[in-house]
């Protein structure tokens, strides 16, 4: 995560994609790119109070200079910067 940290204090983004979705069951949060849960008490970023969008919001976005990184729901068809991972 410093890394992407590092990376984002260069670009300027504000809100970009991570690639988590609950398109599969509402409220269970997945990896699109492995289809791994993201478990909450393993790992998360949540803003206080989300996720909140009940069938609306169905991708994960983070928020980079306004809330440190944390993790909102928000709806899928909103253009926004995304991060992808390369092995």
């Amino acid at each position: 995560m410093l890394f992407v940290i590092y990376v984002l204090s260069f670009v300027g983004w504000r809100i970009y994609w991570i690639g988590g979705t609950d398109l599969g069951t509402e409220g269970t949060f997945y990896w699109e790119h492995t289809g791994k849960a993201i478990s909450n008490k393993t790992y998360s970023l949540w803003h206080g109070h989300e996720p909140n969008g009940r069938t609306r919001e169905n991708c994960l976005m983070a928020w980079h200079k306004t809330f440190k990184n944390e993790w909102n729901d928000q709806s899928c068809d909103i253009p926004q910067a995304y991060l992808c991972e390369k092995n």
